[in-house]
């Protein structure tokens, strides 16, 4: 009998714990940064929102790297077909690190709209 009640414990609190692990998923904004310059304080695989005005588009073999404001890098690898130069931009990236450089990998965009 103790078990059984043990089991459905602990099953009890794994549910719970997946939900608010979900609910803290879908609730924590993004950080919002203005400036590359400030990822140096920040941790690996850090949210951000990122906006500003595409200066400069370059086109690479399976991805497509987006310059904002004349000095944020943003990778994105899903944006082949669209092109966002010369628009106001959104974007929730992701940062990364390779060999000592930070980028930001973009995991959401849109384009503003005035």
């Amino acid at each position: 009998m103790e078990n059984k009640t043990l089991l459905l414990l602990s099953l009890l609190l794994t549910i719970l714990g997946i939900f608010i692990l979900l609910l803290l998923i879908f609730t924590i904004q993004p950080l919002k940064i203005s400036e590359k310059s400030e990822l140096n304080n920040f941790q690996d695989n850090q949210k951000f929102l990122v906006e500003g005005f595409v200066t400069k588009e370059i086109t690479n073999k399976n991805s497509k790297t987006l310059i904002i404001n004349n000095k944020t890098r943003l990778i994105c690898a899903g944006c082949q077909e669209i092109s966002y130069l010369n628009e106001n931009i959104s974007a929730i990236a992701m940062l990364e690190r390779f060999s000592d450089k930070s980028y930001l990998k973009i995991l959401k965009i849109k384009i503003l709209r005035n």
